[in-house]
């Protein structure tokens, strides 16, 4: 018995300590990177980004210079991540966002719920 459970500790351990190895990266699309300097020029040309980008001081030639100097790999980042930063803020919550806010309601209920039947029971708080 005493051996299985140091058995079993090793494993635990040693399942703990190991490593992932890097995941090698894909090979570069042109036609991908294209589209994501194409998606990213459009962002970039709204009217209230391209104000808050001249009040500080950037031309559009930086900017497009700026952009063709990233990599395949921060390109697709800031792509994928344009739908999460919309002009004025977040469009919609997050499913985890979501969740906080169902649970902090269900949460308020019970406690008002709580609140009724000890005032209807006569017992003071």
């Amino acid at each position: 018995m005493r051996a299985g459970c140091v058995v079993a500790l090793v494993i635990v351990l040693a399942a703990s300590a190991v490593e992932a190895a890097p995941i090698p990266p894909m090979l570069a699309d042109p036609a991908g990177r294209d589209a994501d300097l194409a998606t990213l020029a459009r962002a970039l040309e709204s009217r209230l980004v391209a104000a808050h980008l001249r009040a500080l001081g950037l031309t559009p030639e930086a900017i497009q210079a700026q952009l063709t100097r990233l990599d395949d790999g921060e390109l697709r980042r800031m792509v994928q991540a344009l739908p999460e930063v919309e002009v004025g803020g977040q469009s919609e919550l997050t499913g985890e966002q979501k969740a906080g806010v169902v649970l902090l309601i269900i949460v308020a209920l019970a406690a008002l719920a709580g609140i009724i039947i000890l005032s209807m029971s006569g017992s003071p708080f």
